[in-house]
Protein backbone atom coordinates (compact mmCIF):
# COMPACT_ATOMS: atom_id res chain seq x y z
CA UNK A 1 0.00 0.00 0.00
CA UNK A 2 1.25 3.07 -0.50
CA UNK A 3 1.51 6.47 1.76
CA UNK A 4 -1.02 8.15 0.02
CA UNK A 5 -3.72 5.23 -0.29
CA UNK A 6 -6.62 5.12 1.62
CA UNK A 7 -7.18 2.11 4.46
CA UNK A 8 -10.06 0.10 3.52
CA UNK A 9 -10.18 -0.77 7.31
CA UNK A 10 -10.45 2.67 8.65
CA UNK A 11 -12.46 5.28 9.24
CA UNK A 12 -10.98 8.97 8.49
CA UNK A 13 -11.17 9.80 12.38
CA UNK A 14 -8.88 7.93 14.26
CA UNK A 15 -11.01 9.10 17.44
CA UNK A 16 -11.95 6.88 19.93
CA UNK A 17 -15.30 6.11 19.02
CA UNK A 18 -14.07 4.68 15.53
CA UNK A 19 -11.49 2.79 17.41
CA UNK A 20 -13.85 0.75 19.45
CA UNK A 21 -16.15 0.46 16.19
CA UNK A 22 -13.69 -1.33 14.58
CA UNK A 23 -12.68 -3.74 17.19
CA UNK A 24 -15.75 -4.77 17.73
CA UNK A 25 -15.98 -8.36 15.94
CA UNK A 26 -19.95 -7.70 14.99
CA UNK A 27 -19.33 -4.72 13.43
CA UNK A 28 -18.11 -4.01 9.80
CA UNK A 29 -17.80 -1.64 7.56
CA UNK A 30 -17.81 -1.01 3.89
CA UNK A 31 -15.29 1.83 3.08
CA UNK A 32 -16.93 4.87 2.99
CA UNK A 33 -17.88 7.47 5.81
CA UNK A 34 -18.57 10.93 4.34
CA UNK A 35 -20.19 13.24 1.72
CA UNK A 36 -21.67 15.99 1.82
CA UNK A 37 -25.64 16.31 1.82
CA UNK A 38 -26.11 13.75 2.81
CA UNK A 39 -23.47 12.36 5.22
CA UNK A 40 -23.53 8.15 4.38
CA UNK A 41 -21.95 5.26 6.32
CA UNK A 42 -22.79 2.06 5.63
CA UNK A 43 -22.37 -0.88 7.79
CA UNK A 44 -23.26 -4.62 9.11
CA UNK A 45 -24.18 -4.61 12.79
CA UNK A 46 -24.60 -8.35 14.00
CA UNK A 47 -24.99 -9.78 10.37
CA UNK A 48 -27.52 -7.29 9.21
CA UNK A 49 -26.97 -4.34 6.55
CA UNK A 50 -27.33 -0.88 8.03
CA UNK A 51 -27.04 2.66 6.78
CA UNK A 52 -26.46 5.93 8.82
CA UNK A 53 -27.84 9.13 7.14
CA UNK A 54 -27.69 12.72 8.19
CA UNK A 55 -29.12 15.22 5.87
CA UNK A 56 -30.68 18.91 6.32
CA UNK A 57 -31.45 18.79 9.77
CA UNK A 58 -32.02 14.92 11.51
CA UNK A 59 -29.89 11.82 11.12
CA UNK A 60 -31.28 8.29 10.92
CA UNK A 61 -29.75 4.85 11.03
CA UNK A 62 -31.79 2.04 9.55
CA UNK A 63 -30.94 -1.43 9.92
CA UNK A 64 -32.63 -3.79 7.29
CA UNK A 65 -35.01 -6.84 7.67
CA UNK A 66 -32.63 -9.73 7.65
CA UNK A 67 -31.64 -10.97 4.47
CA UNK A 68 -32.31 -7.75 2.76
CA UNK A 69 -29.46 -5.68 1.94
CA UNK A 70 -30.85 -2.64 0.70
CA UNK A 71 -31.47 -0.17 4.43
CA UNK A 72 -32.60 2.63 2.06
CA UNK A 73 -35.63 0.80 1.65
CA UNK A 74 -38.59 1.96 4.36
CA UNK A 75 -40.58 -0.84 3.19
CA UNK A 76 -38.13 -3.56 4.62
CA UNK A 77 -36.86 -1.58 7.62
CA UNK A 78 -35.57 -3.58 10.50
CA UNK A 79 -34.84 -1.38 13.08
CA UNK A 80 -34.94 2.25 12.60
CA UNK A 81 -33.77 5.30 14.92
CA UNK A 82 -33.80 9.05 14.25
CA UNK A 83 -33.32 12.51 15.62
CA UNK A 84 -33.01 15.77 15.16
CA UNK A 85 -29.55 17.42 14.71
CA UNK A 86 -29.00 21.23 14.32
CA UNK A 87 -30.78 23.71 12.05
CA UNK A 88 -30.88 23.45 8.39
CA UNK A 89 -28.68 22.24 6.74
CA UNK A 90 -26.27 21.36 9.69
CA UNK A 91 -26.62 17.63 9.49
CA UNK A 92 -25.68 17.52 5.83
CA UNK A 93 -22.14 18.87 6.59
CA UNK A 94 -21.77 16.54 9.59
CA UNK A 95 -18.30 16.16 10.60
CA UNK A 96 -17.31 12.62 10.41
CA UNK A 97 -16.29 12.13 14.05
CA UNK A 98 -19.72 12.77 15.33
CA UNK A 99 -21.49 10.96 12.25
CA UNK A 100 -19.60 7.91 14.04
CA UNK A 101 -21.15 9.16 17.73
CA UNK A 102 -24.52 8.12 16.16
CA UNK A 103 -23.38 5.11 14.32
CA UNK A 104 -21.95 3.78 17.89
CA UNK A 105 -25.37 4.79 20.03
CA UNK A 106 -27.69 3.48 17.29
CA UNK A 107 -25.18 0.05 17.00
CA UNK A 108 -25.63 -0.11 21.57
CA UNK A 109 -29.69 1.41 21.14
CA UNK A 110 -29.93 -1.97 18.31
CA UNK A 111 -28.34 -4.66 20.62
CA UNK A 112 -30.57 -3.18 23.49
CA UNK A 113 -33.80 -3.75 21.30
CA UNK A 114 -33.03 -6.80 19.92
CA UNK A 115 -32.07 -8.44 23.76
CA UNK A 116 -35.93 -7.04 24.61
CA UNK A 117 -37.35 -9.12 21.85
CA UNK A 118 -35.16 -12.94 21.89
Amino acid sequence: MTSDAVDPHRFPTNSDVENRLLTDPRFSWDGHCGGIMPVIVEFMIDGFHARFRARGSHWSVIVAVPGVIDPTNDDEEFFKIESHYAEWPAAGTMPATKALEFVEAAVNAFRQVRLLTI
